[in-house]
């Protein structure tokens, strides 16, 4: 069952990789696109296949873009969290600027704690390519229309 706002963070995400100029192939729960496709998994943590809540492209670098949600604290540092972070930066790692890129939406408030995850469970040379878009909890009034 998926969180009551991941449809509206995975639209979010698909806005940014959008504005990013990469190309939106698939989103999950996003009117317009068809769902992603679950990757396989024989490396990393339980190994069960892996589905993203985007999959984009990067023409410029011609490189897979990934997008995931994170919607609470306990998300961030999940078994299943981690086992994704790695499976999809592990995508095409030999490929240089071609390896995949990973767009996490998180909340504005646990940023520093995503980051400080990122730094203990992430191999510093992954960092480069996990990229957080931070938003603001519906619970939090938002500034500009206050």
């Amino acid at each position: 069952m998926l969180n009551p706002t991941f449809p509206s963070l995975a639209r979010q995400l698909v806005e940014v990789l959008l504005a990013e100029g990469f190309i939106v192939r698939q989103a999950l729960g996003v009117k317009g696109y068809p769902q992603p496709q679950y990757f396989p998994n024989d490396s990393f943590g339980q190994m069960n296949p892996r589905r993203p809540a985007v999959v984009a492209f990067d023409p410029a670098l011609h490189r897979e873009v990934f997008g995931l949600v994170r919607t609470t604290k306990k998300e961030l540092a999940s078994e299943d969290s981690l086992e994704e972070y790695h499976l999809f930066l592990d995508r095409n790692e030999d490929g240089g600027p071609a390896a995949a890129v990973v767009y996490v939406i998180v909340p504005e408030d646990l940023l520093a704690e995503f980051t400080g995850i990122l730094t203990h469970e992430i191999h510093p040379e992954y960092w480069p390519r996990i990229i957080p878009v931070p938003y603001r909890a519906p619970s939090e009034p938002d500034p500009a229309t206050t």
